[in-house]
């Protein structure tokens, strides 16, 4: 199956939101966009059907398109509530299989640097919540979320990549997919010429909150000479890395 990026938890209200819009959905805290935060998850999918649930996997999980928020559709209408009109949430889009751990069953599903635990189903509105905090975010159904049945690891930030800028006397990387406000380790090489040994340098920057980050080295003499320029970018958070080549 594949999987969909750009998956945000809300500071506001704690729910799973689809953040691949302009509007920023609706938040049932102040009835104002979501406001993302946190690791990028990228859940896996079928387009066009939902998949028979398995011992690690719950199936039904959809996008509303009206509040933006990820919740359950096997759940009925009635049971259902969105904060962008007071009704049910209206699923559209692709069909979610999500990671679950039964809590009748041992866990199957590990919490990992790629993965997060304590997601859980909301038994009032039927929506996804994060329920790691003290507080339990807000519920359109008014208070807070109520946390119900088995308890769900998300993946997220599996996917990190970088594309290298050639402008002569720098080299411009341009990152993308790695956790957002968090550490990225730069490490480049490069041979610059006849008679001299493979320069080596380090740097450690931010991601900002969609996990992208820019940066920029320099070569020595206007890059005239300068062959295998090799960059490699490590994410401090999942351990993975994203490579590239130039020359």
């Amino acid at each position: 199956m594949a999987s969909q990026r750009q998956w945000r938890f809300c500071t506001k209200c704690f729910s799973l939101w689809f953040n691949d819009f302009n509007t920023g959905g609706r938040c049932p805290k102040d009835g104002q966009s979501h406001d993302r935060r946190g690791f990028n998850f990228e859940p896996s999918f079928h387009p066009d059907l939902d998949l028979p649930d398995t011992p690690t996997t719950q199936s039904k999980w959809r996008f509303c398109n009206k509040c933006h928020v990820m919740f359950w559709a096997g759940s009925r209408p009635d049971e259902r509530r969105c904060a962008a009109d007071g009704g049910p949430h209206v699923e559209q889009g692709f069909h979610f299989m999500l990671p679950i751990n039964r809590l009748t069953g041992p866990a199957l599903v590990p919490e990992t640097t790629t993965a997060q635990s304590k997601w859980r189903f909301c038994g009032k509105c039927t929506s996804m919540f994060f329920d790691g905090f003290n507080e339990k975010g807000a519920c359109p159904r008014g208070g807070v979320h109520s946390a119900l049945g088995d308890i769900f690891v998300l993946p997220h930030d599996t996917s990190p990549a970088i594309n290298l800028i050639d402008a002569g006397s720098d080299i411009s990387i341009d990152g993308d997919g790695f956790v957002p406000d968090a550490g990225v380790l730069i490490i480049h090489q490069f041979d610059p010429g006849p008679d001299t040994g493979v320069v080596q340098g380090t740097d450690e920057i931010r991601t900002d909150n969609d996990g992208r980050f820019s940066s920029t080295f320099s070569l020595p003499q206007a890059g005239r000479g300068v062959t295998n320029i090799g960059v490699q970018a490590t994410d401090t958070v999942t351990s993975r890395a994203a490579s590239g080549h130039l020359r």
